[in-house]
């Protein structure tokens, strides 16, 4: 009996140790107090948007119109929780700051947390300057650039001038950008379409599918199947693992990876692979196709020239090859 209390005084010595510093509030309420509230500012000489939000929805649309309007859905647990609601000019910016006011600490709830829906409807031609901490967001109908900053929730955007994000988790669709698009991706998969500058993705983890890219495109990827297509320029991919499929690229493609098989059809200049392992399928390529390769079965059918530097192991089968053809080992 003894022994039986003095391990749980070490326990409980422990634990107070480990939280030793740290306020945990343990709330058994849901945040289910609701309110209305609506914003507006003039939005002339205003040519950007800073927004600081933290919990809740964001969702944004570009207007033809000359003022900035705010719809807010505010959540909290009691009617006298405070909270964060501001929308104030500074010279050409404006400020919109969206937080519920929690106490220190570490803070559970038993369902729903507190959280501030935001809507916002603004000039189309605001550059657009986000810091989320987690929550959706959407965009749609902006004509200038965009920047966010995001830690978790999905992120969706319909036009812009240009895109850049930081994003921790989350997925992330955009479509219809006229010019750059930089994201830097901690998880959740990437779908991107119609971009008509140069497209530069830095991912951890998750499935990336590109489309209609007028620039050239730029991947550096830890884990994920990547599918690329109807790219006007060069392709350049460096990834870990995962499946890689690449079809109808009009500048070069090059490939850097690690595992996982590859399927590149349909390039108008030289393709250079250099794979560890993983099958290579390579079909109706315009130019030249070289291939370093540690394992599995390689495939080429249909090019102006082939090198192998190094088939590794596994099976190798070439056709139609319309120019010299050089095998190593």
């Amino acid at each position: 009996m003894n022994q039986l209390s003095s391990l749980s005084k070490t326990i409980l010595a422990s634990s107070l140790f480990l939280f030793g510093g740290c306020v945990v509030h343990i709330s058994p309420s849901v945040a289910s107090v609701e309110r209305e509230q609506q914003l507006s500012l003039a939005a002339q000489p205003i040519t950007q948007l800073a927004i600081d939000s933290a919990a809740g929805e964001l969702t944004i649309v570009g207007e033809n119109r000359e003022d900035i309007l705010l719809n807010a859905t505010i959540v909290t647990v009691n009617e006298d929780d405070p909270f964060t609601l501001t929308l104030t000019a500074n010279n050409n910016k404006a400020v919109l700051i969206a937080k519920n006011d929690s106490s220190t600490g570490m803070q559970f709830y038993n369902g729903e947390s507190p959280h501030i829906d935001v809507e916002l409807r603004v000039p189309a031609r605001l550059l657009l300057d986000i810091e989320d901490s987690s929550g959706n967001i959407s965009i749609k109908n902006m004509s200038n650039g965009i920047v966010i900053q995001d830690g978790s929730g999905n992120i969706d955007i319909d036009g812009g001038l240009s895109l850049e994000i930081e994003d921790g988790s989350g997925n992330i669709n955009a479509e219809n950008i006229q010019g750059q698009v930089s994201i830097d991706d901690g998880s959740g998969n990437i779908e991107l379409s119609h971009v008509a500058g140069t497209l530069i993705i830095e991912d951890e983890s998750g499935d990336i599918h590109i489309a209609d890219i007028k620039g050239d495109t730029v991947i550096n990827d830890g884990s994920g199947n990547i599918s690329l297509s109807n790219l006007s320029g060069s392709a350049v991919i460096d990834d870990e693992s995962g499946d890689l499929s690449v079809s109808k690229v009009q500048g070069k493609v090059s490939i850097e990876d690690g595992s996982g098989n590859i399927d590149v059809e349909h390039v108008a200049q030289a393709v250079v692979i250099n794979d560890q392992s993983g099958n290579i399928d390579v079909n109706h390529i315009d130019a030249t196709v070289t291939i370093k390769d540690g394992s599995g079965h390689i495939r080429v059918n249909d090019s102006k020239g082939l090198t192998v530097i190094e088939s590794g192991s596994g099976g190798l089968s070439i056709d139609n090859i319309n120019g010299p053809v050089k095998l190593d080992n």
